[in-house]
């Protein structure tokens, strides 16, 4: 009976602790409220909390609804539709995972880095092109 109280104890104190120190975040967090977390953690002077976080969501919706989906044209994957070798080079845990996925997306797109999602026509090449979801977010950019 100690030891099993003791477990109990030992569980339930850890389970408190982790509350304190997140008390905003559920475990079922949908994908935009990681964003908004995120967001708060990865702005900075060029993308403040309401830049990332409005650009973030938009490249989010463009590539994947905030659906942590495997996409149908490639082997991109999650909210943020990463190849699985970006996120592998870039990002920390598990691809599929919404606060993993998240993470890693806000992260890089406050570092200036996003690019991973697409690129403007002039520095795709020099004809014109552009690829990604650059025309679904371009906008948003300001």
């Amino acid at each position: 009976i100690g030891l099993t109280a003791s477990i109990f104890w030992n569980l339930n104190s850890l389970a408190r602790i982790e509350y304190s120190v997140f008390p905003e975040i559920k475990i079922s967090q949908t994908s935009q409220e990681w964003i908004g977390y995120y967001s708060g953690i990865y702005s900075n002077e060029k993308y403040p909390y309401k830049k990332l976080k409005r650009l973030s969501g938009r490249v989010a919706f463009c590539e994947s609804g905030f659906k942590n989906v495997k996409g149908t044209l490639d082997n991109s994957v999650g909210i943020f539709q990463f190849q699985k070798s970006t996120f592998k080079a870039n990002c920390m845990g598990d691809i599929w995972s919404i606060r993993d996925n998240v993470s890693c997306g806000v992260r890089l797109i406050g570092e200036g880095k996003i690019y991973h999602w697409g690129t403007l026509p002039s520095v795709q090449n020099p004809n014109g092109s552009w690829w990604g979801s650059w025309r679904c977010w371009k906008n948003y950019l300001e």
